[in-house]
């Protein structure tokens, strides 16, 4: 072979080999690097590669938050076993009412306040700063008087004075006797038909109490405690206590023992009465 034919066959032989190169190099040109490293391509072939490969290149959209009723539904139900009515009576007084509607916030706690006529007449800022605090407030007569003992004119002047007073206590005010309930405790709990007929006939209705702390006998704090623990097998659970009448300290160191504990255990405090003078209780 002549020295001119071989290097013609040897330009051919590079340009051949050229040739098959460039589609290998290009591959591998195109392929996008991620941190300096090249991609790895998905590990398929056939019609489903670009549908394949779409998922892989699409942005991952975050989720939404759940909606209000969707996190409502998450949430474990309220036991309604574990709800305690507290009840005050004898108030509005300016020296424990305002500590133990502390307490009531402190702990999220509403409860029902009846109130006497003549106190609320007496201390009318004390009765705006219970509905302001969101507290119920009822009807304990005007005078602390035995209903049973009186015809239907004394009793509508006993309750029709009371609600006179809390009514004049919050004039002026915006949407604060709402707070208000036709709600009528009677003092000492004292009731018979006649008195039933007669709440009735002036659009109310009676609200006792299924435990009674004994707090009015002057208990220290440890023994308030343990009247309401002991008697919470009540079917509803209406707790008795006082905000007046007489000293009441004992009765505040008690109430936030109660809050306190209660709490822990999973019990909420809600209110007896609504403004319709429908009791509330399970």
């Amino acid at each position: 072979m002549s020295r001119k034919n071989f290097f013609k066959r040897a330009l051919t032989g590079v340009c051949l080999f050229m040739i098959l190169l460039t589609p290998f190099k290009e591959v591998h040109a195109q392929t996008p690097a991620a941190n300096g490293r090249l991609q790895s391509l998905p590990q398929s072939s056939g019609a489903n590669f670009d549908q394949l490969a779409a998922g892989w290149t699409k942005a991952v959209e975050p989720q939404p938050r759940p909606s209000e009723e969707q996190t409502a539904t998450l949430q474990t139900p309220a036991d309604p076993e574990k709800v305690i009515y507290l009840t005050f009576d004898d108030g509005p007084d300016p020296k424990w009412t305002p500590q133990i509607l502390e307490l009531m916030k402190r702990y999220h706690a509403v409860g029902t306040f009846f109130e006497l006529g003549r106190s609320a007449a007496s201390f009318p800022e004390v009765v705006k700063a219970l509905a302001e605090g969101g507290q119920t407030i009822g009807n304990h007569s005007y005078n602390h008087t035995d209903l049973t003992t009186l015809d239907y004119n004394g009793f509508y002047k006993e309750i029709a004075d009371t609600n006179w007073a809390i009514r004049n206590a919050l004039a002026g005010t915006d949407g604060l006797s709402s707070q208000v309930t036709p709600c009528i405790r009677p003092p000492y709990g004292a009731a018979n038909q006649q008195v039933y007929s007669y709440i009735g006939q002036v659009g109310s209705v009676a609200a006792f109490w299924s435990i009674d702390t004994e707090d009015w006998k002057g208990y220290p704090p440890q023994t308030i405690l343990k009247n309401l623990k002991e008697r919470l097998n009540a079917t509803t659970k209406v707790v008795l206590m006082h905000d007046g009448g007489e000293n009441r300290e004992n009765t505040i160191l008690g109430l936030g023992l109660i809050l306190h504990d209660l709490t822990l255990a999973g019990y909420r405090f809600e209110p007896l009465c609504t403004q319709s003078g429908q009791i509330i209780w399970h």
